[in-house]
């Protein structure tokens, strides 16, 4: 039976007593800072102890009682620390040190089940809140474990050299030409932007980049906060050149070649999910379906219809907000994230190609993409429906090469596009 009060976990006596060690012991000193920060300390007079200690010891100032004592409460100092024995060493003061980290997680998890409590009371609370405050946990959570995250290059190269063996390293090819320039296709944590003015056929080369994925056994998750997985479904089948949208339209379908088409993606390996609309519910659904084995790359279409929780803010700064997230996302699931992204009218105005500067509402959005891929649009007199898109390779961070052109035709039904050889590649 749950307790009617449940107290704050804490533990001051620890707490000055880890003080008291290290005052008298400060060469471990560093053996705490590899395992607790200061937060871990629920007593603000023991934090400022603890504070104050590191601050010494990295400033390379003698540590002991006379020159502790002016950087701290004295009368804590006498009646508090210096009453617990100071003995420690290097074996004794890690379990210390440990019990207090615990106790600090515990702590966190308290108070947020108590938010928690708050919010499920609150009739205002929305599945957006819910969401959110879930991931604030994990967060709140990750925050102050000061763990020892660096190695030596030899380690890191040891570590990079069994990924490679394993395969785990394995980029995921889009299809598209920019894979002769990208190592063959988007690395582990890497935000690709592909961005396009509207009915340029944004969506599409999402499509077939996601087909190529599956193609080579890799889970792509689709995540339209545009189109219904309906609407997409259909992009899909036309893509096979086995139907066509004038069949559709007119109510003229060959349900044989239908089935034909269909059996296409029977061992596809792409997934739908037409629900997330919010920043929140678009990380939430990604982390879910990587956890599942659903989701080897992620494809959002599009940034500009994601909303995000501070609504209140700025554009600029919700954008910014998006990306970056979008961006410690994919390098903590490490997959590639393809964000697909509305180019302003500056481009179409000016009569030009598109440039990085072009992109809509936040210079986020470059500063946090390692691929920029571009699409334009090119207008032929022949044909007021133009086939032909130049894609634009703008950025390719840890790639060879940028603002590099690609000439691309698309077929009958504008859902698949080919390079068009004999014109070529060209540089601006």
């Amino acid at each position: 039976m749950i307790e009617p009060e449940v107290k704050v976990p804490e533990d001051i006596n620890l707490e000055c007593r880890v003080i008291a060690e290290l005052l008298a012991n400060p060469d471990l000193i560093p053996t705490s800072m590899e395992i607790i920060t200061k937060n871990v300390f629920s007593h603000e007079k023991c934090k400022d102890a603890y504070s104050a200690l590191v601050r010494m010891y990295e400033e390379r100032e003698p540590i002991d009682i006379i020159t502790f004592s002016p950087k701290t409460d004295k009368d804590f100092l006498v009646h508090k620390i210096l009453a617990y024995d100071s003995y420690a060493t290097d074996i004794t003061i890690r379990p210390h040190c440990e019990a207090l980290r615990l106790i600090a997680q515990r702590r966190k998890l308290y108070y947020s089940c108590l938010r928690g409590l708050q919010m499920s009371a609150s009739s205002g609370t929305n599945e957006g809140d819910i969401v959110k405050f879930a991931y604030e946990i994990s967060d709140e959570m990750e925050q102050d474990d000061p763990k020892n995250t660096t190695k030596t290059l030899a380690e890191a190269i040891g570590e990079y050299a069994d990924e490679l063996q394993q395969g785990v390293a394995k980029r995921v090819p889009s299809g598209l030409p920019i894979d002769k320039f990208t190592r063959g296709g988007f690395a582990q944590g890497q935000l690709v932007v592909l961005a396009a003015r509207p009915s340029v056929g944004k969506t599409a080369f999402m499509l077939q980049m996601a087909r190529c994925a599956s193609d080579h056994g890799f889970s792509a998750l689709l995540l339209s906060l545009e189109m219904t997985n309906s609407e997409l479904s259909e992009r899909m089948m036309f893509s096979t050149e086995r139907i066509a949208n004038s069949d559709i339209t007119s109510d003229r379908v060959d349900w044989e070649r239908f089935e034909i088409a269909a059996k296409e993606f029977d061992h596809s390996k792409i997934f739908l999910d037409e629900n997330p609309q919010t920043l929140d519910e678009v990380c939430s659904s990604i982390t879910r379906n990587n956890a599942r084995g659903n989701c080897d790359i992620a494809f959002i279409d599009y940034l500009q219809l994601m909303s995000s929780a501070n609504s209140n803010d700025s554009l600029y700064r919700q954008i910014t907000e998006m990306t970056k997230r979008l961006k410690r996302l994919a390098k903590r699931l490490k997959i590639p994230v393809v964000l697909l992204a509305q180019l302003n009218r500056n481009m179409e105005s000016e009569k030009r190609p598109p440039r990085l500067h072009d992109l809509r509402d936040s210079g986020s959005i470059e500063q946090d993409a390692d691929i920029v891929v571009m699409l334009e649009k090119k207008a032929e007199e022949s044909n007021i429906y133009s086939a032909r898109i130049d894609m634009w390779l703008r950025k390719n961070r840890g790639g060879i090469g940028a603002d590099l052109c690609f000439k691309m035709r698309s077929n009958q039904n504008y859902t698949r596009f080919y390079e068009t050889i004999d014109e070529g590649q060209v540089s601006m």
